[in-house]
């Protein structure tokens, strides 16, 4: 594994420099452009990390490159409008290492010598005037471990290669989400410490094909434990920068709907409910969620009112904590990070 990170990181020390420009985006924006960013390098990690393996490997790694050509690389080209040269540079790379091929280790390690920097450099051009921001990278390595929660449970949802496309680039953005946060200074160092033991717990779950609630345990705890950390340091901040589901929603550019969990108490009993608004009127919505105390995906129907709200009363204890909400309508899969508002 020491060997494995020492080649990334080397690929990241090889820089250029572009000049940097703060663009109009608003903070939320450019969170979700920084997750984004680093979710392609966790596909690339984990197509490096299939050099060497046998059978299906490299159509997994073909895969882990059409889903970055087709879905990360659309969602990060509306920040490039102002800085079409560095758009086409990067497009350019990218079709530069399909077309020389990707199964061959020394032409791909060529290849994202060029691209790793290169990506750190568009990440200069949106977010350069959040460089000081004492919370900024704390939310970025929130928000990707957010997303490895949603890969964790995805690949458990469906089977075959899919199944383990998903669990590589899962573990691989918990290594990005690891990097991120080893390079962030402000954090007490006891608090870093406990943190850093959790990912390495992680890390030793990795060798492991199977995702246990253990997995999503370790992932929640560092959540909320940064999280506390930059609420109690910037209370007048946190509600505007911490909004998980809004920035989550903004990456998938999905704004509209939104889903919180609420406790209410009716005879003297709590009664624990998922509250939608926003959704198309009169439309079936398919939930799935993951508590602490479930082994297995919870799957739960309900269908929208005509003023695009629901809700929709669930068998959970008040005290569980809820570690993940997909929402399928209208052939729309979103992900939600949900809160209760008890």
């Amino acid at each position: 594994m020491k060997v494995f990170f020492a080649i990334i990181m080397m690929f990241i020390a090889i820089g250029s420099v572009l000049e940097t420009y703060a663009e109009e985006f608003t903070y939320n924006e450019k969170v979700a452009y920084a997750v984004e960013s680093q979710k392609v390098i966790a596909h690339m990690i984990a197509i490096y990390d299939n050099f060497g393996k046998n059978g299906i490997y490299n159509e997994l790694s073909n895969m882990h490159f059409e889903h970055i050509l087709k879905h990360n690389l659309e969602v990060m080209k509306k920040y490039y409008s102002e800085h079409t040269d560095y758009q086409n540079e990067l497009k350019q790379t990218l079709l530069e290492i399909q077309n020389s091929g990707i199964d061959e280790k020394a032409v791909f390690i060529e290849h994202a010598k060029k691209l790793f920097p290169l990506l750190n450099s568009g990440a200069d051009l949106i977010t350069t005037d959040l460089n000081d921001d004492k919370s900024f990278r704390l939310v970025v390595v929130m928000l990707l471990l957010e997303s490895v929660k949603t890969e964790y449970i995805e690949s458990q949802e469906v089977g075959g290669i899919e199944s383990i496309l998903k669990k590589q680039h899962a573990d691989t953005m918990a290594i990005r989400a690891h990097m991120y946060f080893e390079n962030t200074n402000e954090i007490p160092l006891e608090m870093k410490y406990v943190i850093e033991q959790k990912f390495q717990k992680i890390f030793q779950l990795m060798n492991n094909h199977e995702v246990k609630i253990e997995h999503y345990d370790l992932l929640n705890d560092i959540v909320s434990e940064i999280y506390d950390h930059v609420e109690k340091d910037e209370p007048g901040k946190s509600d505007v920068k911490l909004n998980e589901s809004e920035i989550l929603n903004i990456e998938l550019e999905n704004v509209g709907p939104k889903i919180t969990l609420r406790t209410d108490r009716q005879n003297g009993n709590d009664i624990v409910s998922f509250e939608g608004t926003g959704f198309p009127r009169d439309v079936r919505i398919d939930i799935k969620y993951v508590t602490n105390l479930d082994k297995e995906i919870q799957h739960v129907k309900v269908r929208s009112l005509d003023n695009g709200t629901f809700y929709l009363p669930v068998e959970m204890n008040p005290e569980e904590k809820t570690y993940f909400l997909n929402a399928e309508y209208l052939e729309t899969v979103t992900t939600y990070t949900i809160s209760n508002n008890a």
